[in-house]
């Protein structure tokens, strides 16, 4: 990132996906404190650098979101997600599974919410949209199954 940002600038798109990169090991590690800020000002490029259907801009607002859950900020983070959904959407179209990985994430959220319906909602068409589009085994597939399962657990369904 830092040789990234003196040969091309802070704003640049290699600078960008070297930082998404970077931000993305941190949010996968658990350190979200140390992301949010990055991820914050990634988010604060968007309108300028990053267009609506910039795939940045949903990786950005994805792990945002996420991060704001993770620290206890539900009702942020779900707004947040709505955002994410929305871009991956206009990005790739209804069935990638970038848009899948989405609804996985904001049907947790949802669930923490209490909004039980459409967290369920969401939990299946991001978890059977990660099977169609990367299989059973992918590890995005994985982390959807585990969420839907844990948010199953305490109704006794599956």
């Amino acid at each position: 990132v830092t040789i990234n940002e003196r040969e091309f600038g802070p704003t640049n798109p290699a600078t960008l996906s070297a930082l998404r990169m970077v931000t993305s090991a941190m949010v996968e590690a658990g350190r979200c404190g140390d992301a949010l800020p990055y991820l914050r000002g990634m988010a604060a490029l968007r309108g300028k650098e990053l267009t609506e259907t910039d795939p940045t801009l949903g990786v950005v607002l994805l792990q945002l979101g996420q991060c704001q859950a993770e620290r206890g900020e539900f009702a942020a983070g779900e707004i947040t997600l709505r955002d994410a959904l929305a871009v991956r959407r206009a990005t790739f179209g209804p069935t990638h599974w970038a848009v899948a990985q989405v609804q996985s994430v904001l049907g947790g959220v949802l669930g923490q919410r209490k909004k039980a319906a459409e967290a369920e909602a969401m939990l299946r068409e991001g978890y059977d949209g990660l099977v169609r589009e990367l299989g059973a085994s992918h590890i995005r597939t994985r982390q959807a199954r585990m969420r839907l399962e844990r948010f199953l657990a305490p109704r006794g369904r599956a």
